[in-house]
């Protein structure tokens, strides 16, 4: 068994892993689902998860860009193992870099989430979509990220306010939006 032989098995290993796995991936893709009943209001924050450079699809780019740069290399050029496997070592690291980018920017643009902490919002205007009564709860909507929302809000003069009106969000609390009047 000769080094072009590692090399082909290599770039096999990585081809096919990439194919079934891109074939495969909507079928068997992690998503789930829950459905719970419940009221209130629920904060989290979570990390960002990013590309690992462990995975397994750039553990692939890199066996197809070590077997394939080896094989060109080998076959083409013909020099000693050592060179021969030094070049595929390069060319595995470049193509597997070159994922590592690539994908890096797709799931920064694709996974950026419109996910946002109470406390991001205070002092951003909203408008009210439910009137909001002096001693009850209406409903605002405002933005962040790009993305409209929607959430409970009352007003912190305990005053009516009537829907279409622009507020400032002041507080929040379990939830809640508390709001005033932005003056005219």
């Amino acid at each position: 068994m000769g080094i072009g032989f590692i090399y082909f098995i290599c770039f096999l290993v990585g081809f096919i892993y990439a194919l079934i796995s891109g074939a495969l991936g909507h079928i068997f893709g992690g998503d789930s689902h829950i459905h719970m009943d419940a009221t209130g209001h629920v904060g989290f924050e979570g990390g960002d998860a990013g590309l690992s450079v462990a995975s397994p699809t750039l553990i692939a780019a890199f066996l197809s860009g070590f077997g394939g740069t080896g094989l060109i290399v080998h076959n083409l050029y013909r020099p000693g193992p050592g060179v021969s496997l030094l070049v595929a070592i390069l060319g595995g690291l470049a193509v597997s870099g070159g994922a590592y980018v690539i994908l890096g920017f797709l799931y920064q643009k694709t996974q950026a989430g419109s996910e946002f902490r109470d406390e991001q919002v205070v002092g951003k205007s909203a408008e009210v979509t439910l009137a909001i009564p002096g001693d009850g709860v209406g409903e605002i909507a405002f933005s962040v990220k790009g993305s409209r929302n929607i959430a409970p809000a009352r007003s912190e003069e305990g005053q009516l306010i009537p829907r279409h009106t622009t507020v400032k969000i002041t507080r929040s609390v379990a939830g809640t939006f508390y709001v005033e009047k932005l003056e005219e």
